[in-house]
């Protein structure tokens, strides 16, 4: 588990890495470097919002954000990402990464169990903007809640929102 309890953490130039068996917790706000969450066994939660300014090395297991917001750094990025280890972002928190006019972010996150990334591609005439994505295990006839529609549909729902309002051209393309 990580826990500060107390005095200021200044990782600037070192990894910290998330391992062993069973369930782990993050419940510390502050920045992270470089973060690998490398879990045969169990899953690391988010208790709080972090950021990682480094990378955030998805070597083995997964990392759930419940209701916190994960933010990965403008000069940071995501690897490793796959069908056994992604983000789980099925709570109120988001996935946020910015998106460069005329390039692409993958997002990868999923619900518990299943691995659902969603690519943003900006045009060039796009303006550069923080993309923040979570996800609901359903799809609502009102969009956030209502009936759960249940056929010819996916089991999921993506929101996906920017920081600034306007500016942004985008295709988005979601896996499942």
């Amino acid at each position: 588990n990580w826990l500060m309890t107390g005095g200021t953490f200044n990782n600037t130039n070192i990894a910290i890495t998330m391992n062993g068996a069973g369930n782990q917790d993050i419940s510390s706000t502050g920045a992270f470097k470089n973060l690998t969450i490398n879990k045969l066994t169990g899953l690391v939660t988010l208790s709080s919002n972090v950021t990682v300014n480094g990378v955030l090395n998805l070597t083995a297991g997964k990392i759930s954000i419940n209701n916190s917001n994960l933010t990965i750094g403008n000069s940071g990025s995501i690897t490793n990402a796959s069908a056994t280890n992604y983000i789980i972002a099925a709570g109120t928190g988001t996935l946020s990464q910015q998106v460069l006019a005329g390039s692409n972010k993958v997002f990868p996150v999923g619900l518990t169990n299943a691995y659902t990334p969603a690519t943003i591609t900006y045009t060039a005439s796009s303006t550069t903007d923080i993309m923040n994505v979570r996800m609901l295990n359903a799809l609502y006839l009102g969009g956030l809640s209502g009936d759960i529609i249940t056929n010819g549909a996916v089991n999921a729902t993506w929101l996906i929102s920017e920081n600034v309002i306007g500016g942004s051209d985008a295709n988005i393309i979601l896996q499942w």
